[in-house]
């Protein structure tokens, strides 16, 4: 199965349950941030969207990797 992703703001991943966290894929133990340390990424195996991400949009691994590759978004610096 793949996985989807979702970037919610740091604090509900911070405040994430040990339940909550195992609804995530794969068993994950914190999430990566941008590097100003305010959003997160949550990663999920499609068809089990952990109900606390309903409403929140959902990416591909590839549309996820191209949001973290722009340096634009915040999550990479940008090369010299």
């Amino acid at each position: 199965m793949s996985n989807k992703y979702c970037i919610v703001d740091s604090t509900l991943a911070d405040g994430l349950t040990q339940e909550q966290m195992d609804l995530c894929a794969p068993k994950t133990m914190e999430f990566r941030k941008n590097l100003a340390g305010n959003k997160a990424i949550i990663e999920y195996v499609v068809g089990s969207k952990p109900s606390f991400l309903t409403g929140i949009t959902a990416y591909t691994q590839s549309q996820i990797w191209d949001i973290c590759r722009d340096p634009v978004n915040g999550w990479e610096e940008e090369e010299m």
